[in-house]
């Protein structure tokens, strides 16, 4: 399960990682091409307008930076010594939970495989 964990955490902060950056150099992120937010940010927009973030702000695009390669750093961190950076990684994916859907999705998961490996014994 330790290593289902760091691969959940892997696909969600290096997309954030890579997405964040892209926004950085080309200015704009990756949208949907189909779908109800076909051409429009996630939900994750409804967030940060609610906190005057401007989702296309260097501001902006610089969370998405920080939250991904803080959150490869704690992925790796916990594949190295999981017994002590487990709740490190537990609390990373609790706060990412704003980014609507994906990030909620996978820090749900990953949060309930941390409970199961780690306080339920």
């Amino acid at each position: 399960m330790k290593w289902v964990v760091f691969i959940l955490a892997i696909n969600l902060y290096g997309y954030m990682f890579f997405d964040g950056m892209r926004a950085l150099v080309k200015g704009d992120y990756v949208r949907p091409k189909s779908g109800e937010y076909k051409g429009r940010l996630g939900p994750w927009e409804f967030i940060f307008s609610k906190l005057n973030i401007d989702p296309m702000s260097d501001f902006g695009k610089g969370i998405f930076v920080f939250f991904g390669l803080t959150g490869l750093a704690t992925a790796l961190a916990f594949i190295i010594n999981p017994m002590h950076y487990w709740k490190y990684l537990a609390v990373w994916n609790i706060l990412s939970m704003w980014y609507l859907v994906f990030g909620t999705v996978v820090s749900l998961i990953s949060l309930v495989l941390l409970y199961f490996m780690y306080l339920r014994k």
